[in-house]
C-alpha cells in the first residue's frame, strides 16, 4: 500500500546533504489528495513532493547501473554480452543487491541465486 511504501521510505531513506540536481533528486509522487496528506503526515526531510502526472523510463545508460559497473570493475561476472539474454527480473534484481538493497537474509532465500557461481553469490553477499 502507499502508507507501507511511505513507512519504508521514512525509516530507510537518508537524506543528502550535498545538493543535487533535480533528476537525481529523491521524490514521492502521489496520485491523490489522500496520499498528499499521508505524505505530509511523515515528515520525510529533503524529499520532493509532486502529484505524479506520467511515468519515463529511464534511458538504456541509466538502466542497470550497479550491475553495469560491476561487470566492468571484475572479471567474477564475466562479459556484458553474457547477461544480455539472461532473465530480466533475475537482472534487476542482482541489480539491486549489488547496490547494497536487500539482507544476506533475503539473498539467501532468493531461488534464482543458484543459477550464479558460488564466487558470484560471494561477491553479492
Amino acid at each position: 500500500s502507499f502508507a507501507q511504501l511511505l513507512t519504508y521510505v521514512n525509516q530507510w531513506y537518508t537524506p543528502n546533504t550535498l545538493k543535487t540536481r533535480s533528476q537525481y533528486a529523491a521524490a514521492i509522487f502521489y496520485h491523490n489528495e489522500n496520499q498528499r496528506q499521508q505524505v505530509d503526515e511523515m515528515k520525510i526531510e529533503s524529499v520532493r513532493v509532486d502529484m505524479f502526472h506520467k511515468f519515463f523510463e529511464a534511458e538504456g545508460h541509466h538502466q542497470k547501473y550497479n550491475l553495469k559497473r560491476t561487470l566492468m570493475q571484475t572479471e567474477i561476472f564475466g562479459k556484458k554480452e553474457e547477461w544480455e539474454n539472461r532473465d530480466e527480473q533475475m537482472i534487476t534484481k542482482i541489480n539491486g543487491f549489488l547496490a547494497g538493497y536487500g539482507s544476506n537474509e533475503q539473498f539467501r532465500q532468493w531461488d534464482k541465486r543458484r543459477e550464479l557461481t558460488i564466487e558470484q553469490q560471494n561477491y553479492i553477499k
